[in-house]
């Protein structure tokens, strides 16, 4: 395992696949990598792009996304990245317009990097940064700058919201079509894997026609996913994880 000191509070690790993820250097903080260590790119994929190209079939006016745990902004680069495919791929009559990103990231240095970046201005994980941009351009064979170019310009139109605690900065009007669940475990962050807390969620901020995709594999978020109308799938997980979970609510009955 290559690991590089890159500011007193976290480490940059390599994982298996080549791609980057970080870890806490803090006494007190999370003492587990952000990613699975036989690929956070690869994991990336295998768990939050099929619920974001399912989220632009249900999206009707607006492409509404929640994002849970910035980290290094994987999913909201890959978010960029599937939305200009979408773009490339599709009629300009059937082309939705219209986006709204909502990011949740606990650690004022992460947010405020990841912006950073995004802005062209310096951040230590900027190189970080293009990585991820750079394996997301490959994949879908678009140019690296148009990613971060347009993460830019959701930002700047308020089109894409950074924000800190979740899910204090939620609104009650707040409803989204996609959900990326990328929470840290349940053992380091219990609140946000409650089944009362998650039924609540869902009820107040998923839309009618809704995907979610999570590594993990909770009874307490298959139950409040299930008592919520959603079809739920849980195949097997990335990197030897037995499971993730992926659910779909196409209509409310």
């Amino acid at each position: 395992m290559i690991k590089t000191k890159l500011h007193s509070t976290f480490s940059k690790l390599i994982t298996l696949d080549g791609s980057p993820t970080l870890i806490s250097n803090e006494a007190q903080g999370v003492h587990e990598p952000m990613h699975n260590m036989k690929g956070a790119f690869s994991e990336t994929i295998y768990v939050y792009e099929r619920p974001l190209l399912q989220g632009l079939n249900y999206a009707e006016s607006t492409f509404a996304v929640l994002s849970l745990g910035l980290g290094l902004g994987y999913n909201e680069i890959l978010c960029a990245g599937v939305f200009l495919l979408h773009e490339k791929r599709t009629s300009t009559a059937n082309f939705i317009k219209n986006v709204y990103l909502k990011s949740f990231e606990i650690n004022r240095l992460l947010r405020e990097s990841f912006l950073f970046w995004v802005q062209d201005k310096y951040s230590e994980f900027n190189s970080i940064y293009s990585e991820i941009a750079h394996l997301m351009a490959l994949r879908y064979d678009i140019p690296e700058q148009e990613i971060k170019s347009l993460l830019g310009l959701w930002y700047d139109k308020g089109d894409w919201e950074l924000c800190g605690k979740f899910p204090d900065e939620l609104t009650q009007r707040d409803r989204f079509n996609v959900i990326l669940y990328d929470a840290y475990s349940s053992r380091t962050h219990p609140e946000v894997w409650d089944e009362d807390f998650l039924d609540h969620f869902l009820r107040a901020h998923a839309m009618d026609q809704c995907s979610l995709g999570t590594y993990a594999a909770k009874g307490s978020l298959k139950r409040a996913l299930l008592a919520n109308q959603f079809h739920v799938e849980q195949p097997k997980g990335f990197g030897g994880k037995r499971s993730c979970t992926y659910a779909t609510r196409k209509n409310r009955d």
